[in-house]
């Protein structure tokens, strides 16, 4: 669940809700105790993609607000974890020209949805919240 959140609290919390939300109802609809637990691993994840069913709606709207450079600036910002962004190889892998990869990064800092972040003696770009990654993922099919 930290790994998920990316040791943000609230998206700790929200996780950790959303499971918590799960076993209750199964506990309300009786279900049997004698069968064995639902592993922790599969029982976030259920919990994740609940809770990403349940904000579809406002990251689709954030999302269809961004042009196609910022779209493609946020899905690089989440395939890469912030990394290795404004290289040419590294901006041409996701389609967008260095200088356009600049100002969309700029463009969606200045938005909150990302921040930059020294690391390792780089510049890295980090989600201000990780669910909006894990939902780009989960609406385009992509691994979580």
């Amino acid at each position: 669940m930290l790994d998920l959140a990316d040791g943000v609290p609230y998206t700790v919390q929200r996780l950790a809700a959303s499971c918590w939300e799960r076993l209750r109802v199964a506990a309300a609809d009786g279900a049997d105790t004698h069968e064995p637990p639902t592993p922790a691993v599969a029982l976030v994840k259920d919990a994740l993609i609940a809770a990403l069913q349940q904000e579809d709606a406002a990251h689709t709207q954030v999302c269809t607000s961004l042009t196609e450079p910022q779209k493609k600036a946020l899905k690089a910002v989440t395939l890469e974890r912030g990394m290795s962004l404004l290289s040419a190889g590294d901006a041409s892998k996701h389609k967008i020209a260095t200088s356009s990869m600049q100002r969309a990064l700029a463009k969606l800092c200045d938005r909150g949805l990302i921040r930059e972040e020294p690391k390792d003696g780089a510049l890295h770009y980090r989600l201000e919240d990780p669910m909006i990654g894990l939902w780009l993922r989960w609406s385009q099919h992509l691994p979580i």
